[in-house]
């Protein structure tokens, strides 16, 4: 598939190496970030064109009569003073001014007022170039009234093209200077000779197609010229109060027969827009309009693509198809066949032919997608609506086919990525299979793509696809799921929700996919466990099997490998990865095809927002912005879940356990007050009322068995063993971005196996204000059952970790005794936390002197450390902590005040310190030269690198090997193609201890292209031969896979420049040493 250059991802971390199979190992609408790294695809201001109806009849009260006067700024009738009329579309208005109803409130004043109310962005009551600045929207305004003049030349004329696109502000209200004028808000004129809003009168009728098919002629032209039209996203803004009076040889009247036929010409004139690529908003003003024009105004807006997101949609949006029409919208013959059509009532009077018997966009009902204002206060809130909507959609995609995240296992890489889609919140995910060859290359093709095998070779009905209701295992099918069960209104909704999961797009060019797209997730292979995992606390002896040796002695955990074969040959070897479609999958490594997927209880309410039949929809998702579900860290590993000290194990006390976080997915949903998390959510644990709301039950995490069975997954535990958690455990979580880290700790002389997790995302600080302390901790978890064993949290140990802990945790074993006994882990505040557990030699450490503190504080401009701690110590003992500062949020981010992020390695000198190392203890050695072991260490606390480039950054994990730390950075672009914002990335090698360059020449790093960068995967071939693979977001063009092995530079391969770490101390090989997070320190 070919990779285009507009950027489109953003880099999810690449982890193969993080533990040995037994401890641990790997083998991003609610509160979400400001911009996260979709802001890394494009940034650019939205366009938005006014196209606005100043036909004779905006002179009428928004009731319909013309009596121009009433009490207050709402315009709203008021017959107490303004007195009521014979004509009821005067009650309650006057025609002359007198005290107590002197406002003017004409559609037209109220329409000028309500403009003046949207220009003026920042509410300084001044038109002026701050609020172009303020709202980011390039706009221009075309106006429409009198008669159909639909020639094209939209620069003069009854539709006119008065302030093209990016024009001032204060120009298209008042025509005041582009550079220096402004608008007051009592100017009731143009400020010089022309046209303007302020200075525009009413008159004749409504060419509403016409106009409406003049401003695509324009925004056509415009967008000719746009040298960023591939990522701009581009509206029309429709504000009409009444129904078309020219199209289909109108003369000028809104009432007469064959209406019908302007009605449809309206809409496809808005389909044509929406086809094009241009997204239509419709405002319709008046408190009296008729039934028949609010519906065809709904369906010019359902047709352009937009929604009322003020009031529920309703209607049956199949009932009026504009491609349906006979003869097209407007027939040859003047005069259709009677049994075409029927009567109906326009102001007052009957015509036989006013409606359609079929296919009438006026005679189907549809409420929803339009913008009905009645009065002066709902059209300035109309607008409003509008605008934020387009204001957000800043941050769009040109459709591409990029890579996300890939993993190296069993001399094979599997590759996910995703493809970004308009109008669409479902984007189309890949997870492709690559050989690699002997060499350290990857092979040009793939050897299947599993989003193809689970679109075009399993039918939705051989799927196997479970939920969870009641906290059993619930088939996810119609005959299982109840319309409540999904939130839908009724079993027709729940039918096509369910449908679509299973059955998945219905684009015709997509139909049928679907697999998700895979974002912040990452794969991860279950397989046979792990052939170099040497339980070293298990002193029991059995006969292994191996015929060819009798006497050859396993351990337990050597026998239940070998019960536990999951190679492709057998078909039980299988990758696992969650995607934006609602669902964890898992997919066999031989084949590809789907195993099982899983969809969390907490997500079904919310399928809803993806699911759809058509283009567009009921719920009309193409105004939805891209959705998160299944988008966090999966974990798995072998864990002993036995008791007592795991000197004598069993074969049958081990376990494969997977548990799955739902990271940027957890936010709306995440609390429930069901101990199932089947229904009633909230996005925090407690509501802001008085008394607040406890939402106690914590749906962020789901773990699995997969011991017996890796196809048929026994659903284990989610955090709080199925129950409430207590109020200090609930409210220092939040979204569940950290990954749990699995491992065993020593309790007394036990052995205990556990999970450790940060306490997650909430995007605040307790630093200043209100405090929010979600994700201000950290968490012990029993993998037994999903308690939460132990914690350290920002209000029950240290209010210094006042800043989200949304980082992976580092888990070591110091000593070398086979328990982990120390976590370190970074927060947003550019800080590091080291948790201490018991050493096996202190027999009387329990859980209560389990202990935390801050090892380095990075107090000063925020940096923040969203990824794991490198972890290992160097040949004189020392431990080192490696990290790296940059904000996944806001990537592009480039600071003005000369803030530069870093890479730090930390010496953690002393276990029993609480006080923690300042940044002036670091060496600077990007000033001040390399770290030398044999003085700095006396000296310095360690040392920091300023990345040199204004807001170059790191946004993935740090990797050590052989003596080299290796990381890659990304530093935004300032392309003029304002698509085309790659940005550079860099790989760096340098000596973990000095800080020394390890590519030619010294260098530290090495340009590797543009687009964001993965983080670096170190890997052993068969024949010894070690690569280091990273690759990067923007691949350019071609097929094949987006990972690139990296040359050049000192080779992996060897340490050339002392401290060398020392061999493992097991006596392994260093072709595995890439599970460098394992317990030990290597």
């Amino acid at each position: 598939m070919s990779k285009k250059n507009c950027l489109m991802v953003l880099i999810i971390i690449l982890t193969l190496m993080i533990f040995n199979h037994a401890f641990a190992q790997t083998c991003v609408n609610g509160e979400e970030p400001p911009c996260d790294e979709e802001a890394t695809f494009v940034s650019v201001a939205p366009d938005a064109l006014f196209l606005i109806d100043f036909s004779g009849s905006m002179a009428w009260n928004p009731a319909g009569g013309d009596h121009e006067y009433g009490h207050d700024l709402s315009c709203t009738a008021n017959t107490t003073y303004c007195g009521t009329d014979s004509d009821p579309a005067n009650n309650g208005f006057r025609a002359s001014s007198v005290s107590g109803c002197s406002v003017n409130c004409s559609r037209l004043a109220i329409l000028k007022r309500a403009m003046f109310n949207i220009l003026d962005d920042d509410n300084t009551n001044d038109i002026n170039n701050n609020d172009s600045i303020s709202m980011n929207v390039r706009l221009g305004y075309m106006r429409y009234r009198n008669g159909d003049d639909m020639s094209g030349a939209y620069g003069s004329g009854n539709i006119r093209l008065v302030r093209g696109i990016g024009s001032a502000y204060q120009q298209i209200y008042c025509l005041a200077s582009a550079t220096t004028g402004s608008c007051a808000s009592t100017q009731s004129t143009c400020k010089v000779t022309g046209e303007c809003i302020v200075g525009t009168s009413a008159s004749g009728g409504t060419p509403l197609a016409a106009a409406i098919r003049e401003a695509k002629t324009y925004l056509d032209y415009h967008k000719s010229l746009d040298n960023a039209k591939d990522c701009r996203q581009k509206f029309l803004i429709v504000l009409t109060d009444g129904a078309d009076t020219y199209a289909c040889n109108g003369e000028g009247a809104e009432c007469g027969d064959y209406s019908y036929d302007r009605r449809r010409a309206t809409v496809s004139a808005v389909k044509a827009l929406k086809d094009a690529g241009y997204k239509v908003f419709v405002v319709g003003f008046g408190s009296t309009m008729p039934a028949y024009l609010q519906n065809n105004l709904n369906w010019m807006a359902f047709y352009g693509g937009t929604d009322n997101s003020l009031i529920v949609n309703a209607g049956d949006t199949i009932a009026y198809n504009p491609d349906n029409n006979p003869a097209g919208y407007c027939p040859a013959t003047v005069d259709p066949p009677a049994e075409l059509t029927s009567s109906g009532t326009c102001q007052g009077d009957t015509y036989t032919d006013w409606f359609a018997q079929s296919n009438d966009p006026g005679n189907a009902p549809l409420s929803g997608y339009a913008f009905i204002a009645g009065d002066a206060t709902a059209l300035t809130l109309a607008l409003r609506t509008a605008i934020n909507v387009i204001q957000e959609s800043i941050y769009t995609f040109s459709q591409a086919s990029v890579q996300a995240v890939r993993t190296q296992d069993e001399d094979f890489l599997y590759e996910a990525s995703f493809q970004p889609v308009n109008d669409d919140p479902f984007w189309i995910g890949h997870l492709s299979k690559y050989e690699i060859l002997a060499n350290g290359d990857i092979a040009s093709s793939s050897m299947w793509d599993a989003g193809a095998v689970l679109s075009t070779e399993m039918s939705a009905s051989d799927r196997v696809m479970f939920t969870l209701k009641g906290g059993a295992k619930t088939t996810f099918d119609t005959t299982n799921i109840l319309a409540a069960d999904v939130a839908a209104a009724d079993d027709t909704e729940r039918n096509l929700i369910v449908n679509f999961i299973r059955g998945g797009e219905t684009s015709p060019d997509v139909t049928n996919w679907r697999l998700g797209d895979i974002f912040h997730s990452f794969p991860v292979t279950i397989g046979t466990p792990s052939p170099y995992y040497f339980d070293k606390v298990d002193k029991s002896e059995y006969i292994c099997p191996n015929p060819d040796n009798p006497y050859q002695r396993c351990k337990a955990f050597d026998l239940f490998r070998e019960d536990h074969p999951r190679e492709s040959s057998n078909g039980k070897r299988l990758i696992v990865i969650g995607a934006n479609d609602g669902q964890l999958h898992a997919f066999k490594t031989s084949n590809g095809h789907e195993a099982w997927s899983f969809i969390p209880p907490n997500f079904r309410p919310r399928l809803k927002m993806i699911a759809h039949a058509a283009h567009p929809t009921a719920d009309n998702p193409s105004l939805l912005g891209h959705q998160y579900f299944m988008d966090g860290f999966i974990s798995y590993a072998e864990v002993w879940l036995g008791t007592g000290t795991g000197e004598s194990k069993n074969k049958n006390d081990w376990n494969t356990l997977m548990i799955a976080g739902e990271g940027r997915g957890g936010m709306t949903n995440l609390w429930s007050q069901s101990s199932s998390c089947d229904s009633d959510f909230n996005e925090h644990y407690a509501t802001t009322d008085d008394p607040p709301v406890y939402y106690p039950n914590y749906c962020g995490y789901y773990a699995f068995n997969l011991t017996a069975n890796t196809e048929n997954p026994l659903f284990s535990w989610r955090i709080g063993s199925n129950t409430a958690l207590s109020a200090d455990e609930a409210k220092h979580l939040g979204q569940p971005w950290s990954k749990m880290i699995m491992s065993r700790v020593i309790i007394g002389v036990n052995e205990k196996w556990v999970g450790f997790i940060g306490g997650g995302y909430s995007g605040n600080n307790c630093t200043t204000g209100t405090c929010d302390t979600s994700g201000k901790g950290f968490y012990v978890i029993d993998l037994m059952n999903g308690n939460v064993l132990w914690s350290y949290t920002h209000d029950k140990n240290n209010n210094l970790m006042a800043y989200d802990v949304a980082a992976n945790p580092a888990i070591v074993d110091t000593d070398n005794d086979g328990f982990a006994d120390t976590a370190y882990i970074g927060d947003l505040g550019n800080n590091v936390w080291r948790i201490k557990f018991c050493l096996k030699k202190d027999t009387s450490c329990g859980i209560s002197q389990w202990a935390g503190g801050m090892l380095f504080s990075g107090a000063g401009a925020r940096r923040p450390v969203f990824y794991m701690n490198a972890v290992t110590k160097d040949t004189d003992g020392n431990l080192w902590v490696h990290f790296g500062t940059g904000d996944k949020t806001d990537p592009t981010f480039v600071p003005t005040d000369g803030t530069k992020d870093r890479f730090f390695a930390i010496i953690d000198k002393d276990r029993d310190s609480t006080t923690a190392i300042a940044f002036n203890t670091l060496k600077n050695i990007l000033s001040s030269g390399n770290f030398v072991p044999a003085t700095d260490v006396n000296n310095f606390n360690g040392w920091v690198l300023d990345f040199l480039t204004p807001g170059e950054k790191m946004l993935a994990e740090s990797t050590v090997f052989m003596g080299a730390i290796y990381f890659t950075t990304y530093t935004p672009g300032s392309a003029s193609d304002p698509c085309d914002q790659g940005g550079t990335a860099k790989l760096y090698a340098i000596n973990y201890v000095t800080g020394a360059g390890l590519f030619s020449g010294g260098a530290r790093s090495t340009d590797i292209g543009s687009g964001i960068p993965s983080a670096p995967i170190v890997s052993i071939g068969p024949t010894g031969i070690v690569s280091v693979y990273a690759s990067t977001s923007q691949t350019g063009t071609g097929s094949g896979s987006a990972t690139k092995q990296q040359s050049g530079g000192t080779p992996p391969q060897a340490c050339l420049i002392p401290p060398c770490p020392p061999r493992p101390q097991d006596g392994g090989p260093w072709g595995h040493m890439y599970y460098w997070r394992d317990n030990r320190l290597q």
